[in-house]
């Protein structure tokens, strides 16, 4: 993508998101003049790698974000109907950025998040990314060791798959596969059950969603921009990066 191509598209998302948070303000001043209490909202961010150089803003971002909200765990259910704005903090790919750059700024701001792991790649590098001018094609998934010591306290595991395929084109028995070891691989490494996914490129259809569930997933990440309910079982999350805008990162 060119770099008037990825300008062109920020500005995009900022007026859309502009629109919506405007649309938001009005719908709120209206129910605060009816006295009706306004619903919760809850945002899922999206992040990948964190590269040293990206440190710094990443942890301007957290700070930004628990300005703004409350960071609540992926796990959590219904909604406290107390009219705040919630958000939740996911990586999907489980590289060693993450563990090297992120989490000690989440763990410094006790922020809790949730990582999706594709767990044919624990402790190689990303090599399902075939562009090699992409910028976590060198990246490398934290080894078994690594995950297993993640403070579980503010860390929850997911799957993101075997293979980080596209569930959707899959076979149902190799879906089946996919959905089942990967689960089996993590809780054999946690010991702690793992019922949360991540959709590698956010691809699915009604048959991926009935499998999970099948296969004892309690909720499903997709990757679809737009405002999550956390009575949802497939929720969209809004993908972000360090290099995001002030503003464009705060709407």
């Amino acid at each position: 993508m060119s770099e008037m191509s990825e300008k062109c598209d920020r500005f995009i998302k900022l007026l859309i998101s502009g629109g919506f948070w405007l649309g938001c303000f009005v719908f709120k001043g209206l129910r605060c003049r009816m006295k009706k209490s306004s619903p919760d909202t809850c945002t899922v961010l999206s992040y990948h790698g964190i590269r040293k150089n990206e440190r710094k803003r990443f942890a301007q971002q957290m700070e930004e974000l628990q300005k703004v909200a409350k960071a609540v765990n992926v796990d959590r259910e219904g909604h406290p109907g107390d009219g705040f704005h919630y958000v939740m903090v996911t990586f999907d790919d489980g590289f060693q950025s993450f563990l090297e750059n992120a989490l000690p700024e989440l763990i410094q701001r006790k922020i809790p998040v949730a990582v999706f792991i594709p767990t044919g790649y624990i402790g190689k590098e990303a090599e399902w990314i075939e562009d090699p001018t992409h910028e976590d094609r060198l990246e490398r998934v934290m080894t078994e060791e690594q995950i297993k010591e993640l403070p579980s306290e503010l860390v929850i595991i997911g799957s993101h798959s075997v293979t980080h395929t596209n569930l959707r084109l899959l076979r149902e028995e190799d879906l089946r596969r996919e959905l089942i070891e990967s689960k089996k691989k993590l809780e054999s490494i946690t010991g702690r059950n793992v019922t949360l996914i991540s959709l590698p490129y956010g691809e699915y259809d009604e048959r991926v969603v009935e499998v999970a569930r099948q296969m004892g997933y309690r909720r499903i990440f997709s990757s679809l921009s737009r405002l999550a309910s956390r009575r949802e079982y497939v929720v969209e999350r809004v993908g972000v990066k360090p290099s995001d805008w002030p503003l464009e990162f705060r709407m």
